[in-house]
């Protein structure tokens, strides 16, 4: 898996530790409204946990969001379908990795949105970027 810097929405970024929710610190412009769509690419975006997440939190749900114009205030919205399940805190340790499909439309700016189940945690980050593809280094 090929990574850059524009395709990354979250870089070891802590995540909930000062409040319930939290934005992505990046946002990804596609210029247009989502140009990858119906050209065969399964545009995803992957995350990794880099920091195991402790502190009153039990559970963390990750939602995409939307925007048609970033130059808005409270612009983004959630896009319908693409909002993980609570994931419990055991799961969130360093290493952990999972990925979201990005639907066949979505607006031009997209976001991530972090909302822990209304408490904070005192340390947990995750890397999030747009990819193609994942790595995967198993032998057959």
């Amino acid at each position: 898996m090929i990574l850059d810097h524009q395709f990354q929405l979250s870089d070891n970024q802590a995540v909930c530790n000062a409040g319930a929710t939290e934005a992505s610190t990046n946002y990804y412009d596609f210029g247009v409204t989502n140009p990858y769509v119906n050209k065969g690419n399964a545009v995803k975006l992957h995350f990794n946990v880099t920091e195991l997440f402790a502190g009153t939190g039990t559970t963390l749900t990750v939602t995409i969001q939307e925007s048609s114009d970033n130059a808005v205030a409270d612009a983004y919205a959630d896009i319908v379908g693409c909002t993980t399940g609570a994931i419990p805190k055991a799961a969130l340790v360093a290493g952990y990795e999972f990925d979201m499909y990005l639907p066949a439309s979505c607006e031009r700016y997209i976001q991530v949105l972090y909302t822990g189940d209304n408490t904070f945690e005192t340390t947990g980050k995750i890397d999030c970027n747009l990819v193609i593809d994942t790595q995967s280094n198993r032998t057959w």
